[in-house]
């Protein structure tokens, strides 16, 4: 749930004048995630004393992580990691903080997120703690409300630049009216195939009966060296009646596809490429019975990897590498999808806030990245953005609050296109619920 952070007049003044102050609440708790986030601090309590107060900028973070939110929750979780390691004459404390909920409020480069937690088991309360709310008999310190300020450095790095108390009239409220948000259904992602002792299985009469496909289930290698024998990486097989097909190898060795024009009934796998040795993720698409995409990721180092574009237009018989987007973005690809033969889109994991979408035009040589910008409220909240899909030139593009597959829950941004997704506009928030 996204809420909207109110501030009085009381707020501290900096420097930067005649801002625009971006309001934007984001609930972080069972209610969302299903889980609510845990830090256990002052575990250690034998760990050497501190000489430096908690509030003199040594706190930073390097990430690529993009919702603001998040970040500030990392940063509030340092502070209290250094805060338990703090003596006095009332002795040291351990408990465990849990995050409730978060606020945002965005200027550039410049944040202040506030939260709402809860500290367990807190065993003796010193000076650190002056500002707490009062210790509840059990040990307990309930509903407290902190404000953490901090700034961007460069696209990675967080610097924690002071705390305060939050003001008593902080107002945690719903931001979006019942009526603004558009509830739609959509049915639950059907894989059409069974993988049962080793053996990958495809169904094309809703799982009455079932094919053996003539892959081992090696050749679905994770760029890790495991092998998931219960499920198949999202995006990396393709099921029609008309045509199937599954990417495999490309673990020091080819990649290659396995497919079927006929049910099942009859095979052939064609090598496709050896441009990437160790595979991360492939995804497969055909926009017709002769035109067909894959389009492997790989070689990764750290956060950054390479992928390449490969296409067919005589029914996966031949395939011809393309190009890549590799001299645009080595960031980690996320999704691909193709809304004519010529036309397609590579999504990537957000590291500016922006939804980080690239278009082609000419069947993967050539790359650009689009211009796609959310409302200033819902920056860097809605960050984890889906390969958008199309009915003729009208494009849909979802942004989540969370990174997942196709079969996501919750509110998402949804932005549309009339151009095959030459350009995006935002229309609404919307709640997607899955159909069981």
């Amino acid at each position: 749930m996204k809420n909207h952070f109110k501030r009085d007049d009381e707020r501290e003044k900096n420097s930067f004048e005649k801002t625009l102050i971006v309001i934007i609440i984001v609930l972080i708790g069972i209610a969302i995630f299903g889980t609510m986030t845990y830090y256990t601090i002052g575990e250690d309590k034998k760990k050497e004393k501190s000489t430096k107060n908690v509030d003199d900028n040594t706190i930073k973070i390097s990430t690529t992580e993009s919702n603001i939110a998040f970040i500030g929750r990392d940063i509030f979780y340092q502070y209290v990691s250094k805060m338990s390691n703090k003596e006095d004459e009332t002795g040291s404390w351990q408990g465990t903080a849990q995050v409730m909920d978060q606020m945002v409020v965005g200027e550039e480069n410049y944040y202040s997120v506030a939260i709402k937690f809860n500290v367990d088991s807190l065993q003796e309360k010193n000076k650190y703690h002056a500002e707490w709310d009062a210790t509840d008999n059990d040990g307990k310190i309930t509903d407290n409300q902190w404000i953490i300020k901090f700034n961007k450095e460069d696209p990675y790095t967080y610097t924690f630049l002071s705390k305060e108390k939050a003001p008593a009239n902080l107002k945690w409220e719903n931001g979006l009216e019942d009526s603004q948000i558009e509830n739609v259904k959509i049915k639950k992602h059907d894989k059409n195939y069974v993988m049962e002792n080793s053996i990958l299985k495809v169904t094309y009469d809703e799982k009455k009966t079932f094919k053996n496909v003539p892959i081992t289930i090696d050749q679905f290698m994770r760029e890790d060296g495991r092998v998931n024998e219960e499920e198949l990486q999202e995006g990396s097989y393709y099921i029609s009646k008309e045509k199937t097909a599954f990417v495999h190898g490309g673990h020091h060795s080819p990649v290659k596809v396995t497919m079927s024009d006929d049910e099942g009934k009859t095979w052939k796998t064609v090598t496709v490429g050896d441009d990437i040795d160790n595979r991360r993720l492939s995804f497969i698409g055909f926009t017709s019975q002769e035109n067909g995409y894959i389009v492997i990721t790989g070689d990764r180092t750290m956060s950054f990897e390479t992928n390449v574009v490969y296409q067919t237009n005589d029914g996966g018989k031949m395939w011809t590498k393309m190009g890549s987007t590799y001299d645009l973005t080595q960031f980690l690809a996320t999704g691909v999808s193709f809304a004519t033969d010529q036309i397609g889109f590579i999504t990537f994991k957000t590291t500016n806030g922006d939804p980080d979408v690239y278009r082609t035009e000419d069947g993967g040589k050539t790359w650009a990245k689009l211009d796609i910008k959310l409302p200033n409220k819902y920056h860097s909240v809605f960050t984890s953005v889906m390969p958008p899909f199309f009915d003729g030139a009208r494009g849909t593009l979802l942004v989540s609050q969370d990174e997942g597959g196709m079969d996501r829950e919750g509110k998402m941004a949804r932005l549309v296109s009339e151009d095959f997704g030459a350009t995006w506009t935002f229309e609404k928030i919307v709640n997607i619920s899955i159909e069981k």
